[in-house]
């Protein structure tokens, strides 16, 4: 796989780059978004894939006023739009976040919400669960301001260790190296440790080991940080009915477990050289 999908390196640093570099004038844009809206409220859930995001958007979705609709592209094909750049790879991604701050960031929020609430079926709040959204941090704070986002976080190795034993056909590139994960882990701890630093309190950090060893505790955050009340339904996702359509999809039909924590010691030896490239 890794030879049939080279991993674009210096395309995901260039990208990296410029949203750092863009950021500040981001946050200075003279198109805000209008704080009044209507209808339903999307809750964005980024990370890196394979954080616990699947899990989270269960327990979430389980609650009564909370609908899933999955990973969808949605915010990312309305920034191309609003900047008038056609998706094209690394290229277009760039070619968007350099005329990002001239944007209208009230017509972005607008038009994501008038694509998106469909989705939440008659709730007051919807999923938007695309990990790679943690690029997106700084537009959507912009674009969206009512819009809770929560970033999942899991431990380096453990998480690493999910992304490469994974097969998730011909996308995601990074996953089937390990050089080449280490890589694009560095890339989004530098983008999330940007985004901490520059927006404090843009995102609800929430631990993956915290979710699962006290759903209750970290459950109270993340629907608190949503303005929604406790349901104890939220602690129990292996009974949310909806479909699943991840690599998670087998995990999330169980009871919340533990049993992920630590997973990759038991191939200590041959993921060694992606320790070291971690560290």
């Amino acid at each position: 796989m890794h030879a049939l999908n080279p991993n674009d390196a210096t395309g995901e640093a260039a990208v990296t780059e410029a949203l750092i570099g863009a950021s500040a004038k981001i946050k200075d844009a003279k198109h805000a978004s209008d704080p009044d809206f209507q209808g339903p409220v999307p809750i964005f859930i980024v990370g890196m894939p394979r954080s616990g995001t699947t899990l989270l958007d269960r327990m979430l979705s389980s609650h009564s006023q909370v609908a899933s609709a999955g990973e969808i592209n949605d915010f990312l094909r309305q920034l191309h739009w609003v900047a008038d750049v056609a998706p094209g790879g690394v290229q277009g991604m760039l070619e968007s976040i350099r005329r990002s701050p001239e944007i209208d960031f009230g017509l972005l929020g607008s038009r994501y919400l008038e694509q998106t609430q469909w989705r939440a079926r008659g709730c007051g709040y919807y999923v938007d669960k695309l990990p790679t959204n943690i690029q997106m941090i700084a537009l959507i704070r912009r674009a969206l301001p009512h819009a809770p986002i929560i970033h999942m976080v899991r431990e380096p190795m453990d998480v690493c260790f999910s992304n490469f034993k994974a097969m998730f056909g011909n996308i995601s590139a990074y996953s089937y190296d390990m050089l080449a994960l280490a890589h694009f882990y560095r890339q989004y701890r530098l983008l999330a440790a940007h985004w901490s630093a520059t927006l404090p309190g843009a995102m609800l950090e929430v631990s993956y080991a915290q979710l699962v060893r006290e759903p209750d505790v970290a459950m109270r955050r993340v629907l608190e940080h949503c303005g929604l009340d406790i349901e104890q339904d939220c602690l129990h996702p292996e009974r949310n009915p909806l479909p699943v359509a991840t690599p998670s999809s087998t995990q999330v039909r169980e009871p919340i477990h533990t049993r992920s924590i630590g997973q990759w010691r038991q191939y200590a030896e041959q993921l060694e050289p992606l320790r070291r490239a971690l560290s």
